[in-house]
């Protein structure tokens, strides 16, 4: 027997269906009711609805990243880095990506953000939040100090010239970065260099 037609018809529409409703229209939809909860703050709902617009276009960048906002706002950071990836996997110049993939792996003991946000500064080299964080990274790494007094000063002294090798290595990358330069003067003050010293707070005040 031929199935009932007109209102009746309310079953899903095969793809070649005339009233088929298209992977794209699908996605909109959900993005739509995505746009509703959002209204009303309900950020688990909205993210479900995300997801399922997702499902229907994956290849959209831009809705990816939303996914992995809001999936980093309700406290799911490693299903944020899983979406971030996978948007990676498909372009990996992605800037918007790798901006927050990078933040989030700074957050992460097991993770190495440094990787990232030479990523992003090759794609594009002037960009600051990308340059900040480099920075900041060369900064915390020279932090731990050994001690100062006594037996240990011949090992504290080498441990200082160490780290200023290591902040000329960062000014080879990001050269003239005021963070990288005040730090250099702290140490070089540190290890009684104050002529070195002046010249790199006057640096980086300039």
């Amino acid at each position: 027997r031929e199935p009932p037609e007109g209102p009746a018809d309310t079953g899903p529409r095969k793809q070649h269906h005339p009233a088929a409703v298209t992977d794209a229209q699908m996605a909109t939809l959900w993005r739509h009711v995505a746009e509703c909860y959002e209204r009303v703050n309900d950020a688990h709902e909205m993210l479900t609805c995300l997801k399922n617009a997702v499902k229907y276009a994956p290849a959209d960048l831009e809705l990816g990243v939303t996914v992995a906002d809001i999936s980093s706002q309700t406290g799911r950071d490693d299903a944020a880095m899983k979406e971030l990836e996978r948007l990676l996997a498909i372009n990996a110049q992605y800037v918007p990506a790798l901006l927050r993939l990078g933040t989030l792996y700074q957050s992460r003991y097991d993770r190495d953000s440094m990787p990232i946000w030479r990523r992003v500064l090759a794609i594009e080299p002037h960009n600051e939040e990308a340059r900040q964080a480099l920075a900041q990274l060369y900064v915390e790494q020279i932090q731990e100090e050994a001690p100062r007094y006594g037996w240990f000063d011949r090992f504290r002294r080498r441990a200082e010239k160490e780290k200023i090798a290591f902040l000329e290595e960062g000014r080879r990358e990001l050269p003239n970065h005021p963070t990288l330069l005040m730090a250099l003067g702290e140490v070089q003050a540190n290890t009684g260099r104050a002529k070195q010293a002046r010249q790199a707070f006057t640096q980086a005040w300039e």
